[in-house]
């Protein structure tokens, strides 16, 4: 739904990115990939490509894929909290919250993922992360951050969902699950 498009024609060059996001919706070892270049370097293409071809093979399985942009690409629009994504993530998966806690939000979508074959693509984190300073990468919204923390501490497998977030720097909060299996 809320994923930026992209005015690439032809992706060239990504063959290892792509086959690595394939590996993590089909092995079961991953529960988020991360997505990490400067501006431009094609995030978000290199993600719709994959997802057309996904798509062409009917998603490999997925019970839902969810999409959700955080920044607009080319205009000054950005999130400033994650507050209208996960209401609108609990939403587009049934879950029966009655909360106004972010936390609760969040931890309530990371348990549906683990637990249902969702692919979930977060693009562009950035402007719900800290910029230059000693808490460089770490998400300020905290909905979000429960939401990731607790998704990267669950056990994988083969019937639980797949989130892929795109930045421009490292989520710093997920950084002690990196490459754990």
């Amino acid at each position: 739904d809320h994923l930026p498009e992209t005015p690439y024609e032809r992706l060239v060059g990504r063959d290892d990115e792509l086959a690595r996001l394939d590996a993590a919706w089909e092995g079961g070892q991953t529960n988020i990939q991360s997505l990490v270049a400067e501006g431009g370097a094609g995030k978000s293409s290199l993600v719709n490509e994959w997802l057309l071809r996904l798509q062409q093979e009917q998603y490999r399985g997925a019970e839902a894929v969810l999409g959700w942009s955080f920044y607009s690409q080319g205009s000054k629009q950005r999130a400033t909290t994650a507050e209208q994504f996960l209401d609108w993530a609990i939403g587009k998966l049934a879950l029966a919250l009655d909360t106004t806690s972010a936390t609760v939000k969040g931890e309530a979508i990371a348990e549906a993922l683990a637990t249902r074959r969702v692919l979930l693509l977060l693009d562009g984190v950035e402007p719900l992360q800290h910029g230059p300073g000693p808490q460089l990468g770490q998400l300020k919204d905290q909905g979000l951050r429960q939401l990731l923390r607790r998704f990267a501490a669950m056990p994988t497998g083969a019937d639980h969902g797949l989130v892929v977030l795109t930045s421009r720097v490292a989520v710093l909060d997920i950084g002690k699950w990196k490459g754990a299996a």
